[in-house]
């Protein structure tokens, strides 16, 4: 009896220092739990922040830097559309970009930002590309944005997108952005290079497409060579046979004028 008797002793002993243990245990896994959930919290906050003061930097801009950072609206793409403020806050020295860099990585840099002509120069790896727009003169208020990526790996070609800019009665956007084919833009785009080097296409042809910073009209060439030295001014990319594009304000189109031998 004795023996009984101490054993439930010593089994009450341990039941109370198990319990002991886990209320301990559970008290400091909750604390941990609010520690982990206030910090989260934090960090949820702070991106909040960032994003409304990225937004209200945005829709601040104007021109080419406007067009620049929203374009990328028409892909959903809302990282691209801050990696490009970014890029232009960078290039201004703005002192936003220090308390913003820390949520986005830049992934290309403006080397030219025209802003009066509405022109625009960035460097990533491997291609430039080029920006620029078009106001229409049919009264809508709408405008033609460009985009010309010149890539090299290991030919260097070009490409060129173009986005409608509609005005918006939306009071969250001043614009919307439609991506076009450049057939529906560009008049014969298809057949252009075939007619700038005199016979059908079966292999690479280094075909430059030069978008303008002053003026309207667009320069497609059939190029003695396309580089990715934006200091060489595009000479190389311009001394070939050549077509002007002539931009037609109007009907937001370009048509081709006469081929420019050289």
């Amino acid at each position: 009896m004795k023996t009984n008797k101490h054993l439930s002793k010593l089994s009450f002993t341990t039941s109370l220092i198990l319990l002991l243990f886990v209320g301990c245990n559970n008290g400091k896994t909750e604390k941990n739990e609010k520690v982990t959930s206030e910090s989260e919290q934090a960090v949820v906050d702070k991106e909040i922040e960032d994003e409304t003061l990225m937004d209200s930097l945005i829709e601040n801009l104007s021109g080419i830097e406007y067009f620049f950072v929203k374009y990328r609206e028409v892909f959903n793409d809302k990282n691209s559309i801050y990696n490009n403020l970014l890029s232009l806050l960078e290039y201004k020295n703005d002192p936003n970009y220090d308390k913003l860099k820390h949520n986005h990585t830049i992934q290309s840099r403006i080397l030219i930002l025209d802003s009066k002509n509405g022109y625009l120069v960035t460097e990533q790896t491997e291609s430039l590309n080029y920006f620029t727009y078009w106001n229409l003169t049919n009264g809508t208020g709408n405008k033609l944005f460009a985009n010309v990526s010149r890539g090299c790996g290991p030919a260097c070609n070009d490409n060129i997108w173009f986005y409608k800019i509609v005005k918006s009665s939306s009071e969250d956007s001043k614009y919307l952005f439609e991506k076009v084919n450049p057939s529906d833009i560009i008049e014969n785009f298809i057949k252009l290079p075939e007619i700038l080097i005199g016979h059908e296409i079966d292999d690479y042809y280094p075909i430059s497409i030069n978008l303008p910073q002053t003026g309207k009209n667009i320069l497609m060439c059939y190029s003695n060579d396309i580089n990715l030295i934006q200091e060489d001014d595009d000479s190389l990319e311009r001394k070939g046979d050549c077509i002007e594009l002539m931009w037609d304000g109007n009907q937001g189109i370009f048509r081709p004028g006469e081929q420019i031998k050289k």
